[in-house]
């Protein structure tokens, strides 16, 4: 996708105290961000998928491929400044098709991410993400259901102040109710870890 009059922000950086014409006071190091119509935003994105079967363990497996590249424009100080991101996935999706009393899926995909600035080139950076889920849905017996998901997300490379890992664990335990199994009652717990 392509863009004109792409709505970018437009940052001041004082590099002394400075009174801006409106009245406005900046210490030095402050940033006074607006937004502005600016042309050269540009987008395209590529995703390919293969899935195939996987009879023994009777799930689905889904191998996908993404490429993007992002320039997106922005002014500082007045100097254009485009920031281009360059991205690269690989993941899997492992799906169970195992039977209506047991489900789970697997997954996970990673990022390397390429980000390049025109006229900011401190602010170059390659990192590395990656998003990796569990999800489990089990009728124990008697209408008495256990689902649990547990997810994962890594961002390497940002900051060494930064923790890169942080998990996030969802459990519940319910029942089945009415005689078509068409109520439950439902007892989940958010953000265990």
């Amino acid at each position: 996708s392509f863009a004109n009059d792409y709505i970018g922000s437009n940052t001041f950086i004082a590099d002394r105290d400075t009174v801006l014409p409106n009245g406005i006071s900046l210490n030095r190091g402050s940033r006074l961000a607006s937004y502005e119509n600016i042309d050269g935003y540009f987008n395209v994105r590529s995703f390919i998928s293969y899935g195939l079967p996987v009879s023994f363990l009777k799930s689905n497996l889904n191998l996908n491929l993404n490429v993007s590249y992002t320039k997106t424009p922005a002014l500082i100080n007045s100097v254009t400044n485009y920031s281009k991101l360059a991205a690269y996935g690989l993941g899997f999706v492992l799906s169970s098709n195992v039977g209506t009393d047991l489900d789970f899926t697997v997954s996970s995909m990673s990022n390397f991410n390429d980000l390049k600035n025109t006229s900011s080139t401190s602010s170059d950076d390659n990192y590395l993400s990656q998003v990796s889920r569990l999800k489990l849905y089990w009728n124990i017996c008697a209408g008495i259901i256990f689902q649990g998901e547990l997810n994962h997300r890594y961002d390497g490379g940002l900051s060494d102040e930064y923790e890169p890992n942080s998990y996030l664990l969802n459990a519940g335990i319910g029942k089945k109710i009415l005689s078509d199994d068409s109520g439950e009652i439902r007892f989940t717990v958010y953000d265990i870890l």
